[in-house]
C-alpha cells in the first residue's frame, strides 16, 4: 500500500496475542462531560414529561368585571356593522348607508387602517380566514381584496360583464352554475360552482395553485358541498379536505372529504356524513350508527348503534350525545366519552334534559340542554371522569355560548323581553358574576366582543 500506519491510529491485527499494553482511560474531562450531557438530558426529559399543557386560548378576552367600551362609533339605524377580520389585529366594518364601502378598523382604538369605496353594489363581504384575502361577492365571481391595505388582487369574470350571466357551452337553459372562492383553514385558495345554493347538491371543486381559477392543480366532483357558496372554511387535516356540511342541514361536521394531492374521494368515506377528525381517526354517521375509521389505513376501527346524535371531538378524544333508551323513566339526554381509536367508554352521564350542544374546554365539557316547557340548563362536567361541576339555569332563550377567561359567557335574550343580555360564570362554580343588557347581538373579532345596535358600532375591552 506504499506505507503503514503507526502509533494508536494503526490497523488492529485480530489474530495476534494482546499486546500487555495497560488500557487507556478516558480523561477525567470527558468523562465530565458525558455525565453532563446525561444529567441535561435527563433534566430535557423530566421537564417534557412534567411540563404543564399550555392554557387553552379564551375566545373572549377581558370581560372579568362585565363588557367595558374600548371605543365607539356612532350610526344611524345600525348601519355600521362586523363582517370579520382583516390586517393584522382589525375588525372589517360593513356600511349599510354606503353600499359600496367597506373599510378595516383597528381593534384597539378604532383608527382606520384601510378602506375602499370601489366594491360593486351591495355586495357579500367575507374574511377568508387563513389566508391574506377579503371576498367580495355581487352575483358575479368573486373578487379578492388584500386584507393588509383593502387592494383588489384579483377580478374572476368568467365572461365578459356586458353578457353577464354567461351560459356555458352546450347550455341554453339551464341556470349556469354560480362560482364561489373559498379557502382552507391553511391557506390554499379553492374554485367552488355550484348549481344550487338554496338546496345541498353536486360541487365542482378546484384546488387553485395560486389566485386564478383557470390555473387548477385538480378539479373533483362532490357529492354536496352547499356551504361552500357562503365561504365555509374547508379543513385541511391528515392529508385530506374535508367540506363543511350544507348550511341549513341541521348538522355538524364534513359532508365530503377527498385527498389534498388529487381531490380523489377516500372509498372509507362513502356513505358517512357529520364527519369529524380527531388523533388519527375519522368518525362519522353511516346511516345505521356511529363508525370510526383510521385515517392511513382506511380501516373500520369500531361501530356503535344508531342512538347517537352528535358527535363532538377533542384534543385525542370523542363526545357523542344520544337520547336514554326507551326504558330509561325519565326523559333526558347521554353524554359518552369515547378513545377515538378503540371505541372504549371513558365515563357516560345521563342528565335531566336533552342534550343540545356540547362544548369541551380546557379540563371540562359544557352541556347546554332544554326539556320542552323549560329553560334551558347548563351543566358543567369534568373532563376525567364525567362528574358535574356545577348546573345553572338560564332565564330566556339562549343565543350563543363562548368561554372567556375563567368563566363561561352566556348570551340570552330574557323570558319576559328587553333584548339582548350577556352573562359571566365563574368557570370553577358556575356563579354569576355579573350580567348585563347589550345594544344588539355580539360578534366575535379577534378575541373581541363586537355589537352593532342603539345608535353605536361599539368594540369591548
Amino acid at each position: 500500500m506504499g506505507g503503514h500506519a503507526t502509533g494508536d491510529d494503526a490497523v488492529v491485527d485480530l489474530d495476534a496475542p494482546p499486546s500487555g499494553r495497560p488500557l487507556r482511560s478516558w480523561p477525567r474531562w470527558q468523562s465530565l462531560a458525558v455525565v453532563g450531557v446525561a444529567v441535561v438530558l435527563a433534566v430535557a426529559g423530566a421537564y417534557l414529561v412534567l411540563r404543564p399543557e399550555a392554557a387553552p386560548v379564551a375566545e373572549v378576552v377581558g370581560l372579568q368585571g362585565g363588557p367595558v367600551v374600548a371605543w365607539q362609533l356612532p350610526t344611524t339605524d345600525e348601519d355600521l356593522w362586523a363582517a370579520g377580520g382583516c390586517a393584522e389585529a382589525g375588525v372589517l366594518v360593513r356600511d349599510t348607508l354606503r353600499s359600496n364601502w367597506v373599510g378595516c378598523l383597528d381593534l384597539e382604538d378604532g383608527h382606520v387602517v384601510w378602506e375602499t369605496e370601489k366594491l360593486p353594489q351591495d355586495p357579500t363581504v367575507t374574511e377568508l380566514v387563513g389566508t391574506p384575502y377579503i371576498r367580495v361577492a355581487d352575483g358575479r365571481p368573486d373578487r379578492l381584496l388584500d386584507r393588509g391595505t383593502g387592494d383588489l388582487v384579483s377580478n374572476f369574470e368568467r365572461c365578459p360583464a356586458e353578457s353577464w350571466p354567461c351560459v356555458p357551452p352546450g347550455q341554453k337553459s339551464e341556470p349556469p352554475p354560480l362560482p364561489a372562492l373559498v379557502a382552507s383553514d391553511t391557506g390554499t385558495l379553492f374554485w367552488a360552482e355550484i348549481g344550487d345554493k338554496d338546496r345541498p347538491g353536486p360541487v365542482r371543486l378546484s384546488r387553485l395553485r395560486g389566485t386564478d381559477p383557470a390555473d387548477a392543480e385538480w378539479t373533483a366532483d362532490l357529492d354536496r358541498g352547499g356551504s361552500l357558496l357562503d365561504g365555509a372554511a374547508i379543513s385541511e387535516y391528515g392529508g385530506l379536505l374535508w367540506i363543511p356540511e350544507p348550511d341549513g342541514a341541521g348538522s355538524t361536521g364534513a359532508s365530503d372529504v377527498v385527498r389534498a394531492t388529487d381531490g380523489q374521494v377516500p372509498g372509507w368515506s362513502r356513505g358517512l356524513r357529520n364527519l369529524v377528525h380527531v388523533d388519527g381517526v375519522a368518525v362519522g354517521h353511516s346511516g345505521t350508527g356511529v363508525r370510526a375509521v383510521d385515517l392511513t389505513s382506511g380501516r373500520t376501527l369500531w361501530e356503535r348503534d344508531a342512538r347517537t346524535q352528535g358527535i363532538v371531538p377533542d384534543s385525542k378524544t370523542l363526545y357523542l350525545t344520544a337520547e336514554p333508551q326507551p326504558a330509561e323513566p325519565e326523559p333526558g339526554g347521554v353524554v359518552t366519552r369515547l378513545d377515538p381509536r378503540s371505541g372504549r367508554e371513558v365515563w357516560s352521564v345521563t342528565l335531566p334534559q336533552p342534550v343540545g350542544t356540547v362544548e369541551p374546554f380546557d379540563d371540562c365539557v359544557l352541556v347546554a340542554g332544554q326539556a320542552e316547557g323549560t329553560s334551558p340548563v347548563l351543566t358543567l362536567l369534568e373532563r376525567g371522569d364525567g362528574a358535574v361541576r356545577w348546573t345553572s339555569e338560564i332565564g330566556g332563550s339562549l343565543s350563543e355560548l363562548l368561554f372567556g377567561e375563567g368563566q363561561v359567557l352566556v348570551v340570552y335574550n330574557p323570558a319576559d323581553g328587553g333584548g339582548t343580555r350577556l352573562a359571566g360564570l365563574d368557570l370553577e362554580t358556575g356563579k354569576s358574576l355579573w350580567d348585563t343588557r347589550l345594544p344588539g347581538e355580539p360578534t366575535v373579532v379577534g378575541h373581541r366582543l363586537v355589537v352593532s345596535g342603539e345608535g353605536a358600532f361599539t368594540v369591548y375591552g
